[in-house]
């Protein structure tokens, strides 16, 4: 079982130094026929590891009906990073960037009385909580620290461009988010894209 470390230079996989060279392959955007040419047109640019958003409304399109199958197998995704020789930078959103209609959050969670979305608003966490155990739950042992072989997952960046700074907002929203992710099973270190706020751990 690999030990992923990280000090001020680099992240480490069992004490040797890993310098990511990635770039993004995002599955959602792609029908799966075509993952593993993406795949291996990263591997051959000379990347090392991909990220990739997991687009929380494509995958609980309605309340409590989760969806990782065909396009949205993410699973297979992962594997496929993984049989190439990459690494995988997770991203469990929930928000997961602009580039997606309410950065992916679904519409029925939006059009929900009492949502408040990308807070520590109760309504709206108990939704992330069930939406991120189901999500964990089809990748966890695909982490590089998983008993046995592991996987390809390196690391698990939470939400994305949560620009706040305040921290007790931040410790009541990501830091919620850390937690529902390590209880669902996440062990490889979780980073996170925010600016305002210097780390998640």
């Amino acid at each position: 079982m690999a030990q992923v470390t990280y000090d001020g230079r680099s992240f480490m996989l069992d004490g040797r130094r890993v310098w990511i060279v990635g770039g993004s392959v995002h599955y959602a955007r792609l029908p799966r026929s075509e993952w593993a040419g993406r795949i291996a047109a990263a591997k051959q640019a000379g990347l090392n590891a991909i990220e990739t958003p997991a687009v929380w409304s494509r995958h609980e399109p309605r309340p409590g009906k989760f969806d990782f199958e065909g396009d949205n197998d993410l699973r297979h995704f992962v594997q496929l990073a993984g049989e190439a020789g990459l690494h995988v930078i997770l991203r469990t959103g929930p928000f997961v960037g602009s580039g997606y209609d309410a950065g992916g959050l679904p519409a029925w969670l939006l059009a929900k009385e009492g949502v408040e979305p990308r807070r520590g608003n109760g309504p709206f966490l108990e939704a992330c909580s069930r939406y991120l155990t189901a999500l964990v739950g089809q990748v966890k042992d695909l982490q590089v620290d998983s008993p046995g072989k592991g996987g390809p997952i390196l690391l698990v960046q939470n939400e994305h461009g949560w620009s706040c700074g305040d921290d007790v907002q931040a410790a009541a929203y990501l830091g919620e988010l850390l937690r529902y992710l390590r209880e669902a099973g996440v062990t490889v270190p979780v980073i996170n894209a925010n600016g305002l706020w210097q780390s998640v751990e």
